[in-house]
């Protein structure tokens, strides 16, 4: 067994047209392919609406909690 940490991820998907069904996500299953590959452990995939408070609290909140995280 490692001594070190594992990498995790958390992916925010920022958009009022996800959330509506207008567009479909393409971007989180290709990135949680990419950072699998990397040795990034993606925990977590959230869509929030394009309210900067709400992105503000998400991006403070998983900060605190995974390694890296990527806003979409």
């Amino acid at each position: 067994m490692s001594n070190h940490s594992a990498v995790t991820a958390c992916l925010i998907l920022i958009g009022n047209e996800i959330l509506s069904g207008k567009v479909e996500d393409s971007n989180s299953p290709y990135l949680c392919r990419e950072l699998r590959f990397l040795g990034v452990e993606v925990k977590r995939v959230v869509t929030v609406p394009d309210e900067l408070e709400v992105i503000g609290a998400h991006i403070r909140e998983f900060s605190n909690i995974f390694t890296v995280f990527r806003r979409c």
